[in-house]
C-alpha cells in the first residue's frame, strides 16, 4: 500500500517570527519594519500630547491617573519587546557568515596587536606572507599586496622585497609562535578571503587599542570556542550601555535608542560584528551621558577618556563640554564643580591610558614613536574618501556620476574638488554650527555634549560607515522623550533616515551612493533641521512642558530699610 503524501504544514506564528529575527536575508526588511513602527509610535505620541494639551485648554477633562499609568506601562512593555526583537535580529540574525566571529577583522586584531612590537603598523602583510612562506605556504598564490605605507597595491614579491622579517623577532620561539598563530587563523576558515585581505589597509587601532587587545589575546588559543567569547564582548558592552540609558532616562527612551541603533543603516552589525572591542567607544560615550545625567561627571570623564584613547575622535565630546564650561566661566566667573570633575576624570584617565600604551614598547621614546606612527598612518589612511565612508564633506564632492560606476569621479579627484571648495565648506559649517554655539548657555550639559559630539563628528570627519553608531547620541539629550514633542519629532526624523537608507539599499547596488551620497545627505538634512529648531528655540524644549515662554524669575526686591526711630527730646 502506497503511503499518502505528507502534507506540508504552514509554520506556526512563533516559528515565522523566529525565522525573521534570526535570518540574515531578512535583516533589511525587519529593520525597515521596526524603523517605520518606531516612527508611527513617536508620531502617535506627539498627537496624543497635542490632544491632551488642547483638551486641558478647553474643557480640562482630567484623564484618570490609573488609566494613564496602565497606558504608560503598556507602551513601555511594547517598546521593550520591539527593542529586544530588533536587537536579536541585529546581534544574532545579521551576524557575519552566521558566526560570532569576524575572521577578516580578527586576523588584523589578533596578529596586529599580539605582535605589535615586531610588526608595528606597516609590516603585518609582508611578514605574514614571508614567515608563512618558510612554513605552511598558505599564501603562496596571493598575487598582490598593499604596501601600507604608501597604500599602493603592488605585486607581492615587490612589496615583500628583502626577506628580513625573521630578524624582527627576539628569538626563534617567538617567531615559531607567530607562524603557528597564522596557521590557526587560517584554520578558522575563510580560505577564499586571503587574496583580497592582503589588499586591505592593515591594523589601524591606536597604541592603546593594541595594548588592550594584546592583553585580551595573550593567553587565548586561536580556536573557535575561545575567540567567540572575545567576539561577544561588544554585545555585552552595548547591553550594559543601553541598561545605563534605562537607568538614567527610562525604559521607553532606552527602547527607542535601541531601535534606532539597530536600524541605522551605516551601523549594520554585519560590518564589524564578531570583532573584538569595535563598539566599546560608543558604549563608553552612551554610559558617559547617562552618568552625567545622574551627576557623576568624574566617572563620565573617565569613560570619554577611554573612548578617546580607543578611537581618538570622541575627544570632540570633551571639546564640546570644555567649550560650554569656558563660556559659563567667562559669563559667571565661576567654574561649576561638575565640569571640574569631568575635566579631572578625562585628563587623568587619558594620562593613565596613554601610560599603559607606552608599555608596548621597550622605552618611553619608542612608545611615543608608536603614537607618531599611528598618526602618520591615519593621515595616509584618511587622505581620500572611499565608497564606504560617510560625512558632511561629501556634500561638496558630488561631481560626476554618484549612482553608478560609469563616469564616476575617482577618490583623488574628489579630494581635489573638496580642497578647491574649502571656503564654501567652512562657511556652511559656520552657519550650521552657529545655532548650537549660540545656544551653549541655554542647553544643559548633557544635551549640549551629546549634540556637539554627534554633529562635530559628522561635519568635521569623513569616517567609515560603522562609526555612525554615534548618531544615537542625538536621542540622548536631557529630556523626557515622551513628554517633549520636539524630541519625539527629532527621534522620528532619525528613524526616518534609517528607514529610507535601508529601503534605498534594496533598490540600488552602488556602495558609494549608499554611503557617500545618500547617508551623508540624510544626516545632513537632519542636522539642518536641528539647527533650524535651535535658531527658533535655543532651549530646544517643548512649550507644552515648560510653558509658552521660558521666563527667568526676577530676583526679589530687597526689603525696605526700616525708618530710623525719632530722636528723643
Amino acid at each position: 500500500m502506497i503511503a499518502p503524501p505528507k502534507v506540508l504544514e504552514d509554520p506556526a506564528l512563533h516559528q515565522k517570527i523566529w525565522f525573521y529575527l534570526t535570518t540574515r536575508s531578512e535583516t533589511n526588511d525587519v529593520q525597515f519594519a521596526f524603523a517605520v513602527g518606531t516612527i508611527a509610535v513617536l508620531l502617535a505620541a506627539v498627537a496624543w500630547r497635542t490632544l491632551q494639551a488642547h483638551r486641558r485648554e478647553t474643557t480640562d477633562p482630567a484623564t484618570p491617573s490609573k488609566w494613564l499609568a496602565w497606558g504608560n506601562r503598556a507602551v513601555s512593555a511594547a517598546l521593550l519587546i520591539a527593542a529586544l526583537c530588533s536587537a536579536t535580529q541585529y546581534f544574532y540574525g545579521s551576524r557575519n557568515n552566521k558566526t560570532w566571529l569576524h575572521r577578516w577583522d580578527l586576523y588584523h586584531q589578533v596578529i596586529g596587536a599580539k605582535y605589535f612590537s615586531e610588526l608595528g603598523y606597516f609590516r603585518i602583510y609582508e611578514c605574514t606572507w614571508e614567515i608563512d612562506a618558510d612554513h605552511s605556504r598558505h599564501f603562496r598564490k596571493v598575487p598582490k599586496m598593499r604596501d601600507i605605507e604608501s597604500l599602493k597595491i603592488r605585486p607581492t614579491e615587490e612589496v615583500v622585497g628583502e626577506r628580513d622579517c625573521a630578524e624582527l623577532f627576539d628569538d626563534d620561539a617567538r617567531r615559531e609562535q607567530f607562524a603557528k598563530d597564522i596557521d590557526d587563523i587560517h584554520e578558522l576558515g575563510g580560505k577564499g578571503m586571503w587574496n583580497k585581505l592582503f589588499t586591505d589597509k592593515g591594523f589601524n587601532g591606536t597604541p592603546f587599542h593594541a595594548w588592550i587587545l594584546s592583553r585580551l589575546t595573550a593567553n587565548v588559543d586561536i580556536v573557535w570556542d575561545e575567540l567567540i567569547w572575545l567576539g561577544l564582548l561588544d554585545v555585552f558592552l552595548m547591553t550594559v550601555a543601553f541598561g545605563f540609558v534605562a537607568w538614567a532616562w527610562d525604559v521607553k527612551t532606552a527602547a527607542i535608542a535601541v531601535l534606532f541603533f539597530c536600524a541605522n543603516f551605516p551601523n549594520r552589525y554585519i560590518h564589524m560584528g564578531g570583532s573584538i572591542l569595535r563598539f566599546d567607544y560608543i558604549a563608553m560615550l552612551i554610559i558617559a551621558l547617562a552618568l552625567m545625567k545622574k551627576d557623576r561627571f568624574g566617572i563620565a570623564g573617565v569613560c570619554v577618556a577611554w573612548a578617546t584613547a580607543e578611537r581618538m575622535f570622541p575627544a570632540v565630546f570633551a571639546v564640546g563640554l570644555g567649550f560650554k564650561a569656558g563660556v559659563e566661566l567667562l559669563a559667571t566667573r565661576k567654574l561649576r564643580r561638575e565640569y571640574l570633575y569631568f575635566g579631572l576624570g578625562f585628563v587623568g584617565g587619558l594620562l593613565v591610558l596613554f601610560s599603559l600604551s607606552l608599555t608596548l614598547a621597550d622605552s618611553v621614546g619608542a612608545g611615543v614613536d608608536n603614537w607618531l606612527d599611528w598618526w602618520s598612518n591615519m593621515k595616509v589612511h584618511t587622505k581620500h574618501t572611499r565608497g564606504f565612508r560617510v560625512g558632511f564633506k561629501h556634500m561638496f564632492m558630488m561631481d560626476g556620476n554618484v549612482t553608478d560606476k560609469h563616469r564616476f569621479m575617482g577618490w583623488a579627484k574628489k579630494t581635489s574638488m573638496l580642497e578647491s571648495r574649502a571656503h564654501f565648506y567652512y562657511l556652511t559649517l559656520l552657519v550650521l554650527f552657529a545655532p548650537l554655539v549660540l545656544a551653549v548657555r541655554k542647553l544643559d550639559a548633557v544635551t549640549f555634549a551629546a549634540l556637539f559630539c554627534a554633529a562635530g563628528f559628522f561635519t568635521l570627519t569623513i569616517a567609515t560607515r560603522y562609526y555612525y553608531s554615534v548618531m544615537v547620541l542625538f536621542i540622548l539629550v536631557d529630556r523626557k522623550l515622551f513628554e517633549d514633542r520636539k524630541q519625539m519629532l527629532l527621534a522620528a526624523l532619525l528613524c526616518l533616515t534609517a528607514a529610507w537608507l535601508t529601503k534605498l539599499s534594496t533598490v540600488t547596488a552602488s556602495v558609494p551612493f549608499h554611503y557617500n551620497t545618500a547617508s551623508s545627505a540624510a544626516f545632513a538634512g537632519f542636522f539642518v533641521i536641528l539647527g533650524a529648531l535651535l535658531w527658533i528655540d535655543p532651549w530646544l524644549r517643548d512649550r507644552l512642558v515648560v510653558g509658552p515662554r521660558a521666563v527667568v524669575a526676577p530676583e526679589p526686591e530687597p526689603a525696605p530699610e526700616p525708618e530710623p526711630a525719632p530722636a528723643p527730646d
